[in-house]
């Protein structure tokens, strides 16, 4: 998040549960921290669960992302 020498870098660990509230209120904070609350985010990650089928196809609709079927595991 953020640019050049002004930026935060962050990771969390493969065991960690993390929520789009806890993502919401970590950019916050980091935001904040940079001084800039428009800081450009970047979000990547390797593996995802949801709880079922039905709650991944909510959450990638939400962000504007087409998954092929062979990308999802059941």
């Amino acid at each position: 998040m953020g640019k050049g020498a002004k930026n935060v870098v962050s990771r969390f660990g493969s065991e960690s549960q993390v929520t789009a509230e806890n993502v919401e209120a970590f950019v916050a904070a980091a935001r904040k921290a940079l001084g800039d609350e428009a800081a450009d985010v970047k979000i990547s990650f390797g593996v995802m669960s949801f709880p079922t089928g039905h709650d991944l196809e909510v959450f990638l609709k939400g962000v504007g992302v087409d998954v092929a079927p062979a990308e999802v595991e059941q």
